[in-house]
């Protein structure tokens, strides 16, 4: 279970949005009223490089705020391609397609730098009275968050903190809306301030109450400060809400949660039945339901594990997690070691499923017989041996426990 980041805003395409009328001409030469009727219209016709092209050439040290806001627009939303979100490529489409087809494929792109941030700062110091210029820049580095990886400028810490401050001053500025304090209540979330939190996102569902990431996240917090009633409520609504599958069983995972900390098991049961008849190989709801089983000793935990495997059986991570569910509770391995037996008669041919079953077989039996594991650890070697090169870690992890065997 995680609070919600991602947003599905469908925001107007109107690139003409702020009309500055106190800025000077650009030039005496370009009728600047044109260019934004051009540039509207380019942009409706799906000429998307053409419209930003026609922008660069006019004002191509982004001097002239209201075309800036424009080309802003345009890379926030229009990009197909982008470097560390500080320059964007951008295509003319084609009659349907689309750009979300389209984007980060590989392709010809001619990317155009612009550090939105850095220029946003500036017209800021020109004109800090303005504040739908702090609200551009809160818009503009929550798309940046949103995109973030290891190549960015900037660490995700300094990202965050500046994310924080830019919205604060939108609500200081009187420019703030609804995802303002959703962006804000998200970082205080993370921040581990939940009774600030619970206040920022109280405003964004009256702000606007048809959008459910912002019921989500409060409900998140609502459980952490275990006012369980809440939280299911406004999980639910969320779920209501939400057109999507997989944030609709996020939502009935969360209100499971809340009924079995109430220790109504059999409600929580029900809402992760719920989840799985909306998704049935979600795997976070079966590892939820996997837990409650092994803890009420409910038979079912043998179907569960082996349905879990079942999910990816060549992939460590799986066993892994169900192992870890029975670690955690310190009850007997055998309905795991009953579903690895299962899959050894389905899988009695693929090298990779097999090596895994060899492989945490030996790590269940080495706690109480290790003559028994280290036969499985020998075997799940030659599997692996099959398929991997000789200097993949799995090989030192078995050496170590053929050591401890011998």
């Amino acid at each position: 279970m995680d609070f919600k980041y991602k947003m599905n805003l469908k925001r107007l395409i109107v690139v003409s949005f702020i009309i500055f009328c106190s800025l000077k001409s650009l030039s005496a030469q370009v009728d600047k009223s044109f260019i934004l009727q051009k540039s509207d219209s380019l942009v409706l016709a799906g000429r998307i490089l053409d419209a930003y092209q026609l922008i660069e050439k006019v004002d191509p040290k982004n001097k002239d705020l209201e075309l800036f806001l424009i080309k802003l627009n345009l890379a926030i939303h229009f990009y197909v391609v982008h470097l560390q979100f500080e320059k964007f490529g951008f295509i003319n489409l084609s009659p349907g397609q689309k750009i979300s087809e389209l984007r980060n494929r590989s392709g010809e792109y001619q990317l155009y730098a612009l550090n939105a941030d850095v220029i946003l700062d500036s017209f800021i110091q020109l004109y800090p009275e303005k504040g739908f210029l702090y609200k551009a820049q809160a818009d503009y580095l929550y798309d940046y968050f949103l995109h973030y990886d290891d190549n960015m400028s900037i660490s995700k810490d300094v990202l965050t903190s500046k994310l924080e401050q830019v919205n604060r001053k939108c609500i200081e500025n009187n420019s703030a809306d609804f995802e303002t304090y959703f962006v804000l209540g998200y970082i205080l979330i993370g921040q581990g301030k939940y009774d600030e939190a619970q206040r920022m996102l109280r405003k964004p569902i009256s702000l606007n109450s048809k959008y459910p990431p912002a019921y989500y996240n409060l409900a998140y917090v609502e459980y952490i400060l275990r006012n369980y009633s809440l939280a299911i409520d406004y999980a639910m609504v969320s779920h209501n809400l939400y057109e999507e599958t997989s944030p609709k069983v996020d939502a009935l995972r969360l209100v499971s949660y809340a009924y079995d900390l109430q220790h109504k098991t059999d409600t929580a049961i029900l809402f992760i039945d719920k989840a799985l008849l909306l998704s049935p190989k979600n795997p976070e709801a079966l590892l939820d339901y996997l837990y409650i089983a092994i803890r009420e000793k409910m038979p079912i935990q043998n179907q569960l594990v082996f349905n879990i495997l079942m999910l990816n059986p060549s992939s460590p991570e799986v066993y892994n997690r169900v192992i870890q569910a029975y670690y955690e509770r310190e009850v007997d391995y055998l309905p795991v070691l009953m579903a690895l037996s299962e899959l050894e008669k389905k899988f009695a041919r693929d090298k990779s499923v097999m090596g895994n079953i060899c492989f945490f077989q030996g790590q269940i039996l080495y706690r109480e017989n290790s003559k028994e594991a280290r036969i499985k650890f020998l075997e799940a070697e030659k599997y692996f041996k099959e398929i991997y090169y000789p200097d993949n870690e799995v090989f030192e992890v078995i050496r170590s426990y053929l050591k401890l065997t011998d």
